[in-house]
């Protein structure tokens, strides 16, 4: 060994996700807010909490006409204000080693 030491630095990126839509029926879809985060949608991706939690509420806070039960605009609207942040370093984001 030459003695030297070597750092290594370790970002946790925060995800902000929101869950799969889905088509059940032509024209009938929903929202499965209940599936594993591995099948969430990575919406976008911040370099730090507070970067990611206001892009939530950033997300959360639109102003947007809501439509009949089982219609895509409904279905988005559920997924948008069910979106949240998730480390990069938390277990359940699956990106962890």
């Amino acid at each position: 060994m030459s003695g030297k030491t070597k750092w290594v630095t370790v970002f946790a990126l925060w995800y902000l996700l929101t869950p799969p839509i889905d088509e059940v029926k032509k024209g009938t879809f929903v929202t499965d807010t209940k599936a594993p985060f591995g099948k969430w949608t990575v919406y976008r991706s911040f370099p730090t909490e507070q970067a990611c939690q206001n892009a939530e509420k950033a997300i959360k806070s639109i102003d947007s006409q809501d439509g009949p039960e089982g219609t895509q605009i409904h279905a988005g609207l559920v997924a948008r204000n069910s979106a949240f942040c998730l480390s990069s370093e938390d277990p359940r984001s699956g990106k962890t080693k």
